[in-house]
């Protein structure tokens, strides 16, 4: 049976989760989320056998930051099913570079100077 995935990137500020469907040849789901201002704290929150849980349900990845009053948090967050994708994404390896390359886009974006003649 496969087990829920976690990967926590603190220097590229992102997580990514892949979490089995059933039955097994249904795939996996896969979620993302970057915080470009990083965060304090991030574990994975998963039930432990015998716990009452939802049926097909393993936990959460969780990510922790202490706000002041007035203070905004700034993530984004997003996810896909492997088998009905545009992008074709087999593997939580192919998810995670994926998400890189979408975070590093973030952190760098395309500038363009427009020239008048």
């Amino acid at each position: 049976e496969k087990a829920p995935r976690t990967t926590y990137n603190a220097e590229q500020g992102y997580v990514t989760y892949a979490e089995p469907v059933e039955p097994a040849e249904a795939g996996e789901l896969y979620l993302a989320m970057y915080f470009p201002e990083g965060w304090e704290g991030a574990e994975d929150r998963f039930w432990n056998k015998g716990d009452d849980k939802p049926k097909g349900a393993y936990g959460h990845a969780a990510v922790y930051n202490t706000l002041s009053e007035g203070e905004t948090l700034t993530y984004w967050w997003g996810g896909l099913w492997n088998k009905v994708t545009a992008v074709e994404v087999p593997t939580k390896e192919a998810f995670d570079a994926l998400v890189a390359e979408v975070v590093a886009a973030k952190k760098a974006p395309l500038q363009v100077e427009v020239v008048a003649e």
